[in-house]
């Protein structure tokens, strides 16, 4: 396998639709294709290119269990289609689904966050709420609790 060079026009593809995006090279290490972008702390990360799925049978592939890492697929016109979708897909500013940036993707998993917060904290009040109807006697509290104040009892105030 010689020096692999991504196709330019696709890179050029790759620099015009994703601004996060940093390179797309032939990593020698790994032998796979790594797409290079920028993470939302504006550092370089990595993913590596391979088959997803089975061309023959469709069936989904499971990454390598040593290295983690899925065959190598080479980049030619069909999965450069794939790479662009999928990443088309993913891509937090992407003009169909995309939140627009990363601070606009943090502040909606918050919201989404605090909802759930919210939720459960209400689902587990009315669960006391239902276990201490259903824990009704039919005798007073203050029976069980000869120590509290009981209501029925009323103090006489001395007037001056």
């Amino acid at each position: 396998m010689g020096n692999r060079v991504a196709p330019p026009a696709f890179v050029a593809r790759l620099r015009a639709a994703f601004p996060d995006f940093v390179d797309l090279r032939y990593n020698t290490a790994v032998h796979r294709w790594e797409y290079v972008s920028l993470s939302s702390a504006n550092k370089p990360v990595s993913q590596f290119w391979g088959w997803f799925l089975n061309p023959m049978t469709g069936a989904k592939i499971e990454p390598d269990p040593v290295t983690g890492l899925l065959p190598f697929r080479e980049l030619d016109a069909t999965a450069q289609e794939e790479m662009f979708t999928n990443l088309e897909r993913s891509f937090l500013g992407n003009r169909f689904d995309g939140a627009g940036s990363h601070r606009a993707q943090q502040a909606a998993n918050r919201k989404f966050n605090n909802d759930l917060i919210a939720k459960r904290r209400k689902e587990r009040a009315e669960t006391i709420v239902g276990v201490l109807h259903e824990m009704h006697t039919g005798r007073p509290w203050v029976s069980d609790h000869p120590h509290a104040k009981d209501p029925r009892r009323q103090r006489k105030h001395a007037h001056a």
